[in-house]
Formats: C-alpha cells, sequence, structure tokens
C-alpha cells in the first residue's frame, strides 16, 4: 500500500497517541496499533502484527530511557520476567496453530478481564505513598511494601506471569504488557514501578517476537512455534511508526510520573477489558480480527 501525504500524516499521528498512552500505562502498544492498521490502512493481520511489533520495541526501547532518566525500573524483575517469557511465545505460537481459535481466544479474554478485575479490587496497601516512587521502598525484593507471599512464593508468581505473558502475546500477538504490568501491580508494586519495570522487560520479549514474525520463518527448520511463511516488511508503515514511536513513548514517560497511581490502574484495567471487545467480535464472526 502506498501512503499518501493524508494518510502519512494520520499514520503518524496514531501512531505518536498510541506510543504516549502506552508507555503511560506499561502496554507495548500492539493492542492499539494491530486494529488500527487493518481497519483503518486494510493491512492483512500478519503484516499489521509485524508492523505492529516493530514498532513495540521502539516503544518500549524509548519508554525504558525515559523511566531510567528517573530511577523508577525495577531491573532485577525485569529481568525475572523474562526467564519464562520466550518459551511462552513458542507456545503460544504453536498453540495457535494448533488449538481451536475459538478456544484460545476465549481462554485469553477471560485471562485479561480477570486481571483487570484484580487489579481494580486490589486496595493499596497502607504505609505506600502513591507517589513515592523510590526503588528502595518498593523493590521486588523489599518485603514492606508488597503483599504477604514468601520469597519462594513470589519467585513462582513472577515466572508465572512471566511465560503467561509471552504465550498471550504468541497466541494474538498482543497482550503481553498488560498481563506484565497487572501481575506486577498485584505482587504489590507501585503503579509507575509496574509500568516502568514491564516497558524494560518487554523489550527482550518484543524483539524476540518480530524476529520470530519476520526473520525466523525464513529459516529452512522446522520447529513448534515457527510458520514457514512470513510476512513482509512494510518499511513505508514500519519507518515513520517507528520514529512516532520513539516520540510519543518517551512523552508519556514525562506524563506517567504526574499520573496518580489509581488513575494509572484504572487505565491500565480499562484498556485490558477494551483489548477484549475484538476478540469478543472475531468470536461472535462480526470482525475477522
Amino acid at each position: 500500500m502506498v501512503l499518501t501525504a493524508g494518510s502519512f500524516i494520520l499514520l503518524f499521528s496514531i501512531t505518536l497517541a498510541g506510543s504516549f498512552l502506552a508507555s503511560m500505562v506499561g502496554i507495548g502498544g500492539g493492542v492499539l496499533f494491530v486494529p488500527i492498521l487493518v481497519a483503518f490502512f486494510g493491512l492483512d493481520v500478519p503484516e499489521a502484527r509485524t508492523i505492529s511489533l516493530f514498532c513495540m520495541i521502539f516503544v518500549t526501547l524509548s519508554a525504558t530511557i525515559g523511566y531510567f532518566r528517573h530511577n523508577v525500573i525495577d531491573w532485577k524483575l525485569g529481568l525475572i520476567y523474562d526467564i519464562f517469557a520466550i518459551p511462552g511465545v513458542l507456545l503460544g505460537k504453536w498453540i495457535a496453530d494448533i488449538l481451536y481459535e475459538i478456544i484460545r481466544l476465549i481462554v485469553v479474554v477471560v485471562a485479561l478481564w480477570t486481571l483487570a478485575s484484580l487489579i481494580l479490587i486490589r486496595k493499596t496497601k497502607k504505609g505506600v505513598d502513591d507517589k513515592d516512587h523510590s526503588i528502595v521502598k518498593v523493590s521486588f525484593m523489599d518485603e514492606e511494601h508488597h503483599i504477604q507471599l514468601s520469597q519462594s512464593k513470589k519467585w513462582v508468581f513472577s515466572l508465572i506471569s512471566s511465560f503467561f505473558g509471552g504465550f498471550v502475546t504468541g497466541c494474538v500477538g498482543m497482550g503481553g504488557g498488560t498481563v506484565y504490568t497487572s501481575t506486577m501491580i498485584l505482587l504489590g508494586l507501585t503503579p509507575l514501578i509496574s509500568v516502568a519495570t514491564a516497558e524494560f522487560s518487554m523489550i527482550f520479549t518484543n524483539t524476540f517476537g518480530f524476529f520470530s514474525a519476520a526473520i525466523f520463518p525464513l529459516i529452512p527448520w522446522d520447529f513448534p512455534g515457527f510458520g514457514t511463511e512470513t510476512a513482509p516488511i512494510l518499511w513505508n508503515f514500519i519507518l515513520p511508526m517507528g520514529i512516532a514511536s520513539l516520540i510519543g513513548a518517551f512523552a508519556g514517560t514525562i506524563l506517567s510520573r504526574r499520573v496518580k497511581g489509581g488513575v494509572l490502574k484504572k487505565m491500565l484495567a480499562i484498556i485490558a477489558i477494551l483489548m477484549g471487545i475484538p476478540i469478543i467480535l472475531e468470536i461472535l464472526g462480526l470482525w475477522n480480527f
């Protein structure tokens, strides 16, 4: 598809706004980019997902740089969340190929809506200042500001969350960031720390996801999780969206520090709920997402 001047401006503006919102609430942006590319620009779903994954690399990288400047990333937890993410992506892609589509879609939407409900009903622990985002006080290894779980249970919960986030991404090409940020909030981190840490963690997952979708299928091997065909890389979309993603995501990190944690939680929950709508429409056969 050739972009006209009007289409270029629209694409750049939408990506700018989407990446701004994504970095604020701790998601990669796939839930925003994929439907827009399919609905407004007429791309096929594989093409849209490949472009989206590429943009998400820039969103998470730019957001990580922005949050790093303010020392609000829990590096250790971010790396822990990456341990099982890639195996989760592989299994998700494999399951997507062999499982009845309606079943996997129902599982994903139920999981996302459950997480949204949990973070909405979870109350902030007493003694935690919503405006205090010090790593010293909310670090993953600090018992004072976390829910009452033993250290071993926190590790198990984090690894399961890591795997599930990758699994959701592999299944539907989006949603991993929502899982990461939501489960970090459930662990007891403040919303801002959760958002910043999730953005850092998703750099690796999104990079692997992009290569698995655009590069690895070109290699002549037969391995679960990899297809035999690859979607074309549409540079006329990728270049403007990549630049807009860098700018929008960095700007989002600036505003995120000025928004109360309770507002960030509500925004994340709303996005998780909205993510389920196109999936439900596909289940009902009303939209080929």
